[in-house]
């Protein structure tokens, strides 16, 4: 059962099922599925219709009219060889256009490449991508392996340096985190902000809070604390925000009786969270989230 904001799954024995990071595999190839799914998305920034579009396509060009193909360890690197760099997890459309410039178009290109020469172009992911045009993967695949925490993050349609603009984003992200994170009745102590910058840099910026959280408006001002050190001019192609260190959301949020506003703001939060859940995700919305959208 699949909409805009939630997937569950109805088992065989009638149990519902929620995932903690939205993803779900069914059949008796579920499990690999699952796996590869989680791994393009940690290392893609598609979005899911853009996953689910390359998926089908390259699946659909593989081996036709069968398009059903076993790859083996020794002829993973012959396979690799002609296709497009944005076969390789992590590589998308902009980054696409950086390794072009650079005379690199096809997986068979970045093997050849040295890697010193790619790791000094594009730092740790010109490493990653050289590894993986090797075929050589060494991640575990642990599809059954617990959330260690509840992310969301995009890249810029421009490289962006003002602070209230990458702050507009964080406010979006930080809803969709917060959503997951009520939608899987977990909360975080520790509150990470990601950036990559317009070099492909990676930066991030973690904060442990002093009491665990799932709402929006406190993922959002964590965050925004820890962009205003990062945001002094740099430009950055891609944000993240997300909690870590999860803990059962009845530990989450606890009322103040000291700083009452915080509670107020809680308070307000899920009175908009039952409006939603009642007429739609748009049927109201913050100020900041009208900026995210453009309105």
């Amino acid at each position: 059962v699949v909409d805009a904001e939630h997937s569950l799954l109805i088992t065989g024995q009638g149990d519902v099922v929620s995932p903690t990071d939205g993803l779900l595999g069914i059949g008796s190839g579920g499990h690999f599925a699952l796996a590869a799914a989680r791994a393009l998305v940690k290392h893609s920034t598609l979005s899911a219709a853009e996953i689910v579009r390359e998926s089908l396509k390259i699946a659909s060009e593989i081996d036709k009219p069968r398009g059903f193909r076993m790859i083996g360890k020794a002829e993973a690197v012959s396979f690799l060889e002609p296709r497009p760099v944005t076969l390789l997890p992590g590589v998308g459309r902009v980054f696409a256009q950086s390794l072009a410039r650079e005379g690199l178009f096809t997986i068979g290109d970045v093997r050849r490449r040295h890697v010193r020469e790619l790791t000094a172009k594009f730092g740790n992911t010109g490493l990653w991508i050289w590894q993986l045009a090797n075929a050589d993967d060494r991640r575990r695949i642990e599809p059954r392996s617990p959330a260690k925490g509840i992310s969301a993050e995009t890249t810029l349609e421009k490289d962006l340096a003002d602070r209230e603009t990458l702050g507009t984003v964080l406010w979006s992200l930080s809803e969709k985190v917060s959503a997951r994170a009520k939608a899987s009745a977990m909360g975080g102590n520790v509150v990470q902000l990601k950036l990559k910058t317009s070099t492909f840099r990676i930066i991030t910026r973690r904060m442990t809070l002093e009491s665990p959280t799932q709402l929006a408006h406190r993922i959002y001002e964590t965050g925004a604390a820890l962009l205003a050190e990062e945001a002094t001019g740099t430009h950055y192609r891609l944000i993240g925000i997300g909690i870590s260190d999860l803990v059962p959301e009845t530990q989450c949020d606890e009322a103040d009786l000291i700083d009452t506003s915080g509670t107020r703001k809680g308070a307000a939060e899920r009175a908009m969270d039952k409006v939603r859940e009642k007429f739609g995700a748009a049927a109201i919305k913050k100020g900041r989230s009208l900026k995210a959208d453009g309105s």
